[in-house]
Parts: C-alpha cells; sequence; structure tokens
C-alpha cells in the first residue's frame, strides 16, 4: 500500500474519541473553532489554516482518499492548527461539537444533486441545518459556495425554518479550488455564494448513542451457520462465516445498508460462563450502533436458535 499521508497524527477518529471532543485539548489552546464540510484535497483548508494561525480548524470528509490528500496537504505545510476526521457532516456535528461551540462553517461546491428523484440525498435540508444551528455559536454564520443557483436558492428556502437568515450574492472564480477551475476552464464565470446568519440559537435535546441489545442463545449448533441477506427497516447480509471449535466461537462478516450509509463488521458467538451463548458485535470493530446493526444481531440470533 502506497503510503498518500506523512503522518496521522492530525487525523481524529469520532468512533473512538470520547464526545464532544475536547477541541482545547487536541489543540493545546482554546481559539475560535471552525469546521469544513467536504475538504476535498485540502487546498482550501491548508490555505486558510495557513493564513490564519490564531484560529483552529477541524475538515470532515466521506470520502477516505480525500482525507488522505488532505492529511499530507497539511502535514507539508506544518499546521499545528488542522484536524481531519471521516465521515458523515451529520455523525462529526452531533458527537464531535459540543452546542455553541462553532466560530464558523462553510462548504465548497457540494454535490447539489440535480435531478428531482435524487434531491433527498442533498446535505444541507432543514433538519441538518437545526443541527448545525444548534453546534454554533452566537452570530456565527455559514457559507456555502455553488455553481448552480436553484441549489443555492434550495438551501436558503431551509434554512429559514432553521433559524437563520441567508444571503445570496453573485462572485466570481475566487477560492482556487479542483472544481472550481474545472468549472472556469469551461468558461462559467460566475458562481453562487450563501450565508447564512444565526436568527436565534436552537437548542436540541441532547444525543443519547443507542445501545445494542445482544442476544442470548440457551443452545448454538454450529451447523446452522451459513451466510444470509434479511432485509427488514435496512439490510443485514451475512458474506462469511468462520468456526473455531476449540474455541467454541463463530464469526460472522456482516454488511449492513439503510439509507445511504452502509458498515462493515463482525458478530461473534460465544459462550459465556453461565453456559448460554452471546450474539455481539466482535470488539474492535468500531461499528455506530444503528438499527441495521441490531437488526444484523437479531437476524443472526434468528438462524441460530433451535
Amino acid at each position: 500500500m502506497k503510503k498518500r499521508y506523512l503522518s496521522m497524527k492530525q487525523f481524529v477518529s469520532w468512533r473512538e474519541t470520547p464526545w464532544p471532543v475536547d477541541w482545547p485539548a487536541i489543540f493545546g489552546r482554546r481559539a475560535p473553532l471552525v469546521l469544513e464540510i467536504g475538504c476535498g484535497n485540502g487546498e482550501m483548508l491548508a490555505r486558510r489554516a495557513a493564513a490564519t494561525p490564531q484560529v483552529d480548524f477541524v475538515a470532515v470528509d466521506l470520502q477516505w482518499p480525500s482525507v488522505l490528500r488532505a492529511l499530507r496537504r497539511v502535514n507539508q505545510a506544518g499546521l499545528d492548527n488542522a484536524r481531519l476526521t471521516k465521515g458523515g457532516a451529520d455523525m462529526v456535528l452531533t458527537r464531535l461539537f459540543a452546542p455553541g461551540q462553532l466560530s464558523h462553517v462553510y462548504c465548497l461546491f457540494p454535490c447539489p444533486w440535480p435531478k428531482r428523484r435524487h434531491q433527498v440525498k442533498r446535505l444541507f435540508d432543514s433538519q441538518f441545518l437545526c443541527l448545525m444551528n444548534s453546534r454554533m455559536a452566537p452570530q456565527a454564520d455559514f457559507r456555502l459556495v455553488t455553481d448552480w443557483r436553484p441549489f443555492a436558492q434550495w438551501v436558503g428556502e431551509q434554512a429559514l425554518e432553521a433559524a437563520f437568515r441567508p444571503s445570496l450574492r453573485l462572485i466570481g472564480p475566487e477560492h482556487d479550488t479542483k472544481y472550481e477551475r474545472r468549472w472556469a476552464q469551461g468558461g462559467q464565470s460566475e458562481f453562487f455564494e450563501l450565508t447564512l446568519t444565526k436568527a436565534e440559537h436552537l437548542v436540541l435535546p441532547p444525543y443519547e448513542e443507542p445501545v445494542l441489545r445482544t442476544p442470548l442463545l440457551a443452545r448454538f449448533d454450529p451447523a446452522r451457520l451459513a451466510p444470509f441477506e434479511d432485509r427488514g427497516q435496512a439490510i443485514a447480509s451475512c458474506r462469511e462465516v468462520f468456526y473455531d471449535s476449540l474455541r467454541d466461537v463463530a464469526m460472522l462478516r456482516m454488511v449492513t445498508a439503510e439509507d445511504d450509509f452502509s458498515q462493515n463488521f463482525y458478530v461473534q458467538v460465544l459462550r459465556r460462563p453461565e453456559g448460554d451463548w452471546q450474539v455481539r458485535v466482535a470488539p474492535g470493530c468500531g461499528v455506530l450502533p444503528t438499527v441495521a446493526v441490531q437488526e444484523a444481531l437479531d437476524a443472526v440470533a434468528a438462524r441460530l436458535a433451535d
């Protein structure tokens, strides 16, 4: 595997970090905290962090290659005021930031999902914006830049339901990012900057991490182990099974999917001191406790039960 980054020191694993994150401890100081949603190759992150050393930056991206490229940029620039994480922006906002903690949030050229049937995939709906509002400090703002006016207008409409004041203006190509350069080279000279300023602070109920229920089996017959696919509220698919007869432990490789979110992990079936068998997520998998994961555990238990 080719190493495309220089160091993982500036990567924050939100699955393994107590939340909300103690950012002053991470950065070693108290400073304004800015979130970039969708870091791409890290160009803007590196430039902004270098230009404003008095500000701390956290960037999130769904794609691991993007995170690695951005890590390399901030490593090469020797930037101590930038950190990166991988995941969905809603999960990151929920877990990593305390209410009122962010001084600014920005996102450059997100996918607008222009087709009507794809609009459900858009990130900045009113529900997400309410969450973002709750994590932003009073008078903080959010800035979105897009190449497509209808998308900016749609986000502005959603913002009215999330206690933001939207302001849309026409700008030229001024960010020098990969996508902006591509569109500018194709002849586009006008882009759309939407600024959302908090009109009031929204307080959301405290987030409670779901607790997975681990089924128990009175007996366990390894002969029942076999791949399967279960479709309920979500999809739980068992791809492979393994059984260690010496240790009386079974492992099932699972893939779950709900909406656009999928997880890969192992389910473990092992004998307890009490004599029965426990069906649980194998330690070290770093799984989010979602409905799909619970369905996977229940599906495994149902197939192994007498």
